[in-house]
């Protein structure tokens, strides 16, 4: 017998053997897998559906399924077969949490522009792999909220909801609390495994004199004693990816890109426009998504 012919028949000889579990067998399996992860690690999964799964919080739970439904029962019981199963193919599927922090004072006057882009990048790009939140900053003023949340999601709908839901307002000084944006940005409930990035979308620099903000009302900065050492060594620390989108003249948020990226060289940043606000957006979805064959295209439909 030839070595391709007893390949092939050693090849089909394993298919016949997977194709001979019964169905209650398949579901015997199943059920006690289920029954396995569920023991003292069941979460809330109606936000994440991989939540349940105790080896890898961002693996999609159908794959998770798909891939252990094949194992013999006693295998899967052990540790070191799992832990094999998992490294291999954690390192095939991508999944990413994106969160974009907005300054939502008075003086956004694109504010409506930057809501129909985010809105629309989130239903074109919406996959089962990708959640998104979104954080609101304004300034220390006291007429508002400092900031406003959306936890990350898996519904990209209800994201977008609660954006199209805010009001600009408030401001006060031309500074504004663009170190608290960022620090609530970094409190979000990331997954371990998944690419990360925030986007920020800012007219202003934050306070403290080194920014050049004029008419500071803080010039020693952020009172509430955040610093860009602080924000950005975090940001390096949970490696996430960091672009700013800069919808004033270049000139006003300078001082702030130049001492951002002496801490941060790898920060990407671009100047946007309500012309072209949509096309920057596109270019930084394009960009951290395309190390990821497995997350697909968007639709063109």
């Amino acid at each position: 017998m030839s070595k391709r012919l007893r390949e092939r028949t050693e090849g089909l000889k394993k298919k016949a053997k997977f194709q001979s579990f019964t169905s209650r067998r398949k579901k015997k399996l199943k059920d006690s897998v289920m029954q396995k992860l569920s023991e003292d690690n069941r979460k809330d999964t109606r936000e994440d559906p991989a939540a349940i799964c105790p080896f890898a919080p961002s693996f999609p739970k159908d794959l998770y399924m798909e891939i252990f439904s094949f194992l013999p029962f006693e295998d899967l019981l052990k540790a070191a077969q799992v832990s094999k199963i998992w490294s291999t193919t954690a390192d095939r599927i991508a999944s990413w949490d994106i969160v974009f922090v907005c300054d939502i004072t008075g003086s956004m006057s694109c504010w409506n522009e930057i809501v129909r882009c985010v809105s629309s990048i989130m239903e074109t790009y919406s996959h089962k792999r990708i959640r998104y939140g979104f954080v609101g900053y304004t300034d220390h003023d006291g007429d508002s909220s400092l900031t406003v949340s959306k936890p990350l999601s898996f519904r990209p709908s209800e994201v977008a909801s609660f954006i199209q839901k805010l009001v600009p307002k408030g401001g006060g000084d031309y500074p504004e609390a663009v170190m608290d944006g960022l620090n609530e940005g970094l409190k979000m409930p990331w997954r371990n495994g998944a690419k990360k990035i925030i986007v920020l979308f800012c007219d202003a620099p934050p306070h403290g004199s080194q920014f050049g903000g004029g008419g500071d009302a803080h010039p020693n900065g952020c009172p509430c004693g955040l610093t860009e050492r602080i924000i950005l060594d975090e940001m390096k620390r949970k490696k996430i990816n960091f672009t700013i989108l800069n919808v004033t003249s270049e000139e006003a948020l300078a001082p702030m890109l130049s001492i951002f990226k002496q801490i941060m060289p790898e920060l990407s940043t671009a100047k946007a426009t309500k012309n072209d606000l949509m096309d920057r957006l596109t270019h930084v979805m394009d960009s951290v998504l395309q190390t990821s064959p497995h997350i697909p295209a968007p639709s063109s439909e």
